[in-house]
């Protein structure tokens, strides 16, 4: 596992086909139940996803030490399924913490996959989505790290591994 992540790492390196924050653009739609393409936080807030304010609602992160932290060039991209019972229990928690520590919501895309983990008016397979929720991290448009599932321990300490290694 360890030795393919490398692997897809420097061959995006080198072919100058890294995943790019600012290439995630689309239009969303509804496909009852499900919503597909670019969404924005407010679409699972306000439709009837009762998993969404149950989950965020319930969780506390800890922002102490990542409120210390420069976040001025960090972007993050969730890539989800609406339909995900991981994408359900993690996307709220995510989305609570960046709320918290007050990252703009432009800085923040979530993309709302089909069950084959594609785009529905896009593919993305320069991400290399696998299984959802991904959660990417980017510094001046470059990933720095992702989290796959679930994270190790908290959201909250994957994310301020990946922002303090890359400062």
């Amino acid at each position: 596992m360890i030795k393919s992540a490398k692997f897809i790492s420097l061959f995006f390196l080198f072919t100058g086909c890294a995943p790019n924050f600012n290439t995630l653009e689309g239009e969303y739609v509804f496909n009852d139940p499900y919503y597909y393409g670019i969404i924005d936080q407010n679409i699972l807030k306000n439709q009837s996803y009762k998993w969404f304010d149950k989950q965020y609602s319930q969780y506390n992160p800890n922002i102490e030490k990542l409120s210390k932290t420069n976040l001025k060039d960090i972007d993050i991209a969730i890539f989800m399924g609406t339909w995900c019972h991981d994408s359900k229990r993690e996307v709220p928690k995510a989305i609570k913490l960046f709320n918290l520590l007050a990252l703009e919501n432009e800085r923040i895309k979530i993309v709302a996959l089909n069950k084959q983990k594609k785009g529905y008016f896009k593919n993305y397979e320069s991400f290399n989505i696998k299984r959802t929720p991904t959660i990417i991290f980017f510094k001046n448009g470059k990933e720095i790290g992702r989290i796959i599932e679930r994270p190790s321990g908290s959201i909250e300490e994957n994310f301020f591994q990946f922002v303090d290694k890359n400062k």
